[in-house]
């Protein structure tokens, strides 16, 4: 693990609750100071940043902020050429599905190499997350699209071949196809734990549309279906439709600390 020259506060907001963790700097950097409060709005960041004081911490001048799944837009981009000719095919991209400018994009090359992962954001909610930190003269320095940052601390565990993930969030899930272990594509669905007969019939539609896009038309093996719980409770919720299905779950993956 590389040392952290500068303290920083992280931040992980979320549609139904967000948190921060107040990290120092050093050799053996660690969180000093946590606090949470529900909802994510200019109220909820600066009830976490009183907190912390409230606790004698001194805010650090940086933060990093990481955005739950729901605030955001994925796409996968063919590697075809430099960075910039692939942000700017992002930003066309997204301007044309969602029919907005108001975006902030990020694009960055998939751990295979083979393929560019966009990701969008309203602008505005960035805009408020900087504004509260910088009525505290602190810099928003980096944002962090959830689920990289999920499946880059989880990448040891992730398989080497063909799989179907399925990231289980508060209010969805994102559908990450797996190709020999790299990412070949992102999908997110507004779906629960709950609805176990919907759950399985999304599974199963993305299934089908992998086997149709396959490039060999010759038989080949289902891929394996992996479900990443959000938390040990909705592990326990899904392990009966993971049995009925022959699902594989993982360990919970929550939002993970920028």
């Amino acid at each position: 693990m590389s040392p952290l020259l500068r303290s920083e506060l992280r931040l992980r907001l979320g549609p139904r609750q967000s948190e921060a963790a107040l990290w120092r700097a050093g050799l053996n950097a660690r969180a000093v100071g946590e606090a949470s409060t529900p909802g994510c709005d200019d109220e909820s960041l600066e009830r976490l940043m009183d907190a912390l004081q409230a606790e004698g911490h001194t805010l650090p001048a940086r933060a990093t902020a990481c955005i739950a799944d729901e605030y955001l837009y994925y796409a996968i981009l063919p590697a075809t050429g430099a960075w910039s000719a692939a942000q700017k095919q992002a930003q066309r991209y997204f301007r044309e599905a969602l029919g907005t400018e108001d975006l902030m994009v990020q694009t960055s090359l998939s751990p295979c190499g083979r393929h560019w992962i966009a990701v969008a954001v309203d602008s505005g909610r960035i805009d408020q997350v900087r504004e509260a930190l910088a009525r505290r003269d602190i810099e928003l320095c980096h944002v962090w699209p959830a689920l990289l940052q999920d499946l880059a601390a989880q990448r040891t565990t992730l398989p080497a071949d063909d799989a179907l993930l399925v990231v289980m969030r508060v209010e969805g899930a994102v559908f990450v196809d797996l190709q020999a272990g790299s990412i070949d594509g992102i999908a997110w669905e507004r779906i629960g734990p709950e609805d176990a007969a919907l759950l399985a019939a999304r599974v199963q539609g993305h299934l089908l549309r992998r086997s149709a896009a396959q490039r060999d038309p010759g038989p080949a093996p289902a891929p394996a279906v992996l479900i990443a719980p959000a938390d040990a409770a909705q592990r326990e919720q899904l392990q009966s439709l993971a049995q009925t299905h022959g699902w594989h779950l993982t360990v919970p993956m929550p939002l993970q600390r920028a």
